[in-house]
């Protein structure tokens, strides 16, 4: 195998279930690149996914990601390599690939907290992400984040001010800097030995569909997730979302009931988010899961008084009761089946699986607009069916024909609720526009997403 054909793997324009199920069947991107037309339809692909590999067998584009990428000290890490975290491998749908900007750590033996929050914040609860952001990293936490303006700023530039190591993970290519009111922070992780991550190659501008993909990476590299100033229709609750999926800890600063700024951190903590109203509380969940990552005589002096170390005590003989494994990293094989994945032990939480898709109606997303940039490959795309009558009639005519192409594919699914790949599938859309569009029509109260990353339309 060679690292031009993970790049060109990387884009091709298909839904990242189908790039695993090629990787599982083929072991390689290099056989997948030589792979017949016979061979692809043995795999059972759909006529859209087969024409998006055969039509673009050409490594000019990754030979040129390939080049830039080592004029500009971006590291490229693949799924194979042993740099790779297991962490993130062992999610549902890991990226590909990862570009590398800096200095990557070990994320499976850091005692890594991803933070996120609202990026229209009061300066009252940047000062919170901040503080938290600060005393993470110097009590020896890995503190990542996504450098949006806001909370996730915050917290960045609170770790950077400590003088530790920093994570931010972009939207678009780790060369572009975004926000551009973040481009301190952006320099100061670089210069400070931190780490800049991204699925998406250099020069790739931050679409807004790039974000709640991004999300399950944000989450993935983490052990846990620290909620700080979600309004009830945050983006951040995506994030939080994905971290329930993945197994990861959640955990939300409370704020006050009248506060809009923390009424979907309230409704974390209500459906079996850790409540944390200190940086404290954090060290002392991972400071026994962890113990390499902390200095004991500096733990002892920052928990400093009797009913810190008494929360320290209680939480370290929890978690050595019941320490969590990191599974071992899979290793592709040529093969028709996907092997069972491993299961990992964790302690069990009464967490509302129902909770997010509450969260997600009729607001603007808490993401980043659509960058101007030149339009991808075009993708072949089936007439959809009639838009189903369930919907309301005035709202759906409003609809732009790509949303509705993807009310019309649920619809067609016919047994209530639809699987995200049937979405994808039946629309034609890649993954990544699908899900940006499914957020869209949630947010607009149409369609209501189910645990196990089904869809169903809301009469």
């Amino acid at each position: 195998m060679s690292l031009e054909h993970w790049v060109w793997f990387s884009t091709l324009q298909i839904d990242k279930r189908t790039m695993h199920r090629l990787l599982y069947r083929f072991a390689d991107p290099q056989r997948i690149y030589e792979a017949t037309e016979s061979e692809l339809r043995e795999t059972g692909l759909g006529e859209t996914a087969r024409k998006a590999v055969s039509m673009k067998r050409n490594l000019n584009y990754a030979r040129d990601v390939i080049s830039y990428c080592g004029k500009n000290h971006i590291g490229i890490v693949t799924m194979q390599d042993a740099a790779y975290p297991n962490r993130l491998r062992n999610i549902e749908v890991p990226p590909v690939l990862l570009y590398v900007g800096g200095h990557m750590p070990s994320f499976d033996e850091e005692a890594a907290v991803t933070v996120v929050g609202t990026r229209k914040s009061s300066e009252r609860a940047n000062e919170i992400a901040y503080r938290f952001g600060y005393e993470l990293a110097q009590q020896g936490m890995l503190v990542v984040s996504g450098m949006a303006e806001g909370i996730d700023a915050a917290a960045n530039a609170g770790a950077l001010d400590a003088g530790a190591r920093t994570v931010a993970v972009l939207g678009g290519g780790v060369d572009v800097c975004y926000p551009a009111s973040s481009r301190g922070i952006y320099d100061r992780i670089l210069a400070g030995n931190g780490c800049l991550i991204s699925e998406y190659p250099p020069g790739m501008r931050p679409y807004a569909s790039h974000f709640p993909e991004r999300n399950r990476i944000l989450s993935g590299l983490s052990a846990g997730v620290l909620v700080i100033a979600a309004p009830e229709k945050s983006g951040s609750l995506i994030t939080a979302s994905r971290a329930l999926e993945q197994g990861r800890e959640i955990f939300a600063v409370p704020g006050s009931v009248d506060d809009y700024e923390f009424v979907g951190s309230n409704q974390l903590i209500k459906h079996g988010a850790i409540p944390v109203t200190t940086p404290k509380d954090v060290v002392a969940y991972y400071y026994a899961r962890f113990p390499d990552a902390f200095d004991d005589a500096g733990i002892a002096a920052y928990m400093r008084d009797e009913a810190d170390n008494a929360k320290l005590i209680r939480f370290n003989r929890r978690d050595q009761e019941s320490r969590l494994h990191v599974a071992s990293a899979p290793v592709y094989t040529a093969q028709t089946e996907k092997p069972e994945p491993v299961r990992q032990k964790r302690p069990s939480r009464n967490y509302d699986f129902g909770l997010f898709s509450r969260f997600s109606s009729k607001a603007k997303p808490d993401t980043a607009q659509k960058a101007v940039a030149p339009e991808p490959e075009a993708v072949l795309r089936r007439q959809p069916d009639p838009v189903p009558q369930r919907a309301q009639a005035s709202a759906v005519s409003e609809l732009s024909e790509d949303l509705k192409k993807i009310l019309a594919a649920i619809a067609e699914n016919g047994e209530g609720a639809a699987h995200i790949d049937t979405i994808v599938n039946k629309s034609g859309f890649p993954a990544a526009q699908a899900l940006a569009m499914l957020t869209e029509l949630e947010l607009e109260g149409m369609v209501e997403a189910l645990p196990g990353k089904r869809f169903q339309i809301i009469e």
